[in-house]
């Protein structure tokens, strides 16, 4: 069958106001028993200073990969890998 497609848009202001944004696009699936996610996000966040016209953006962009192998039953096998764009990796 045909995977899952998701979009996520967030815009949040805080009480400093301080705002976080972030635009995620992911898509699902399954290879016969294994399943699959690839997510792409773009995140930033602008901090206030007391000049309103001086302003420090800070933004970063994830690629994510989550794989699980169902090893039976009750048990599978997880890996999660996530790239940003300063050539940080974690698994």
């Amino acid at each position: 069958g045909y995977g899952s497609l998701s979009l996520s848009l967030v815009n949040e202001t805080y009480w400093d106001s301080s705002r976080m944004e972030s635009v995620g696009v992911g898509y699902s699936g399954s290879i016969g028993k294994a399943s699959y996610f690839i997510n792409y996000s773009y995140n930033r966040n602008v901090q206030s200073t007391d000049d309103s016209d001086n302003t420090r953006p800070a933004s970063d962009t994830v690629i994510s990969l989550t794989l699980s192998i169902p090893l039976g039953e009750t048990l599978s096998a997880n890996y999660t890998m996530n790239h940003g764009r300063h050539n940080d990796t974690t698994h």
